[in-house]
């Protein structure tokens, strides 16, 4: 039976980003956005099983029991860093691990909020403090109140899931705070609809008068097969803050966010549009890949006729 961690190396060693383990196929890696199965048996219950044992830590133990599923990160010395996730699917366990560089900085304190903490952060010109949500922290939110006591002068938050997170992340930002979330949306003015849409109405004006306030960018990015040579690209949609942008969320015009951006490339912005029309003409992606990713296939169409 192989074990959880020679697999983990292997994934390693063949520049995967993704180890996918399920009962029924052999261990497959994700190499440059392609699925490769592995030289391997077919995985059995027990080998699966065995292979979750061999990583899984007590605390996470109970939650996977309780739920079907855990998230929790894994470091092996002189491999890397993991992160997991566990679930049962038909009444076996199957787990996909995710690989995570590890280099990166910034002379400040950073307080990240993570669940799980994925990239491990060394002390070196900045204070890299991490918090996990459900072993250093109760909640997103509850991290996120502390978090204004400790002096911080950028919050990572892994996720902005509720609204009571999202409440406590825009007041962060208020006071002065750099702030760093991910939701996950489709687009850059997706995001920002997505925001407000997460407030009651009595509070819409109000949350539209402060995101106005706060709110400096938004990039969306999708990850590309290349075919220019063996990897991955990223297209990038940038929505970039300016006056103008502020009025349309202040006013509740979300909707004209887009047509704002494709006018407003002087200023840094770029729909993934743009983004997915210059990757292609400058032989990054195929045509294939460009059609695949579009968000509206018939726009795509006419900035290439232009």
């Amino acid at each position: 039976m192989p074990r959880l961690l020679d697999l983990l190396q292997v994934a390693v060693d063949r520049g995967a980003s993704d180890l996918h383990v399920t009962v029924g196929q052999p261990p497959v890696l994700r190499v440059h956005g392609e699925l490769v199965r592995m030289d391997a048996p077919n995985l059995t219950p027990a080998d699966t099983n065995e292979m979750l044992d061999e990583v899984l830590a007590d605390q996470h133990r109970e939650v996977f029991k309780d739920w079907g599923e855990v998230d929790f990160s894994l470091s092996l010395p002189g491999i890397g860093r993991f992160r997991i996730n566990a679930f049962r699917q038909r009444g076996t366990i199957g787990m996909a691990c995710r690989l995570i560089p590890q280099a990166i900085e910034r002379a400040e304190h950073i307080l990240t909020i993570e669940d799980p903490i994925e990239f491990l952060h060394r002390h070196e010109r900045s204070i890299v403090n991490q918090r996990e949500v459900g072993s250093d922290t109760r909640s997103y939110a509850h991290g996120l109140r502390a978090a204004l006591r400790e002096d911080p002068d950028v919050i990572l938050i892994g996720e902005m899931r509720d609204l009571e997170t999202t409440q406590a992340a825009v007041s962060a930002a208020e006071t002065g705070h750099l702030v760093l979330a991910t939701l996950h949306t489709p687009g850059a003015a997706e995001a920002v609809h997505r925001i407000l849409d997460i407030f009651p109405p009595y509070q819409q004006q109000q949350i539209r008068t402060q995101l106005a306030l706060v709110l400096q960018a938004v990039i969306s990015q999708q990850l590309l097969r290349r075919a220019d040579r063996p990897g991955r690209v990223v297209a990038a949609e940038v929505l970039v803050v300016t006056p103008a942008i502020r009025n349309l969320i202040r006013e509740g015009k979300v909707h004209q966010i887009h047509s704002m951006m494709q006018a407003g490339g002087q200023l840094g912005m770029q729909t993934m549009e743009q983004a997915l029309q210059s990757l292609y003409q400058r032989g990054v992606i195929s045509k294939a890949q460009m059609d695949l990713y579009a968000p509206e296939a018939g726009l795509l169409q006419r900035l290439l006729q232009r």
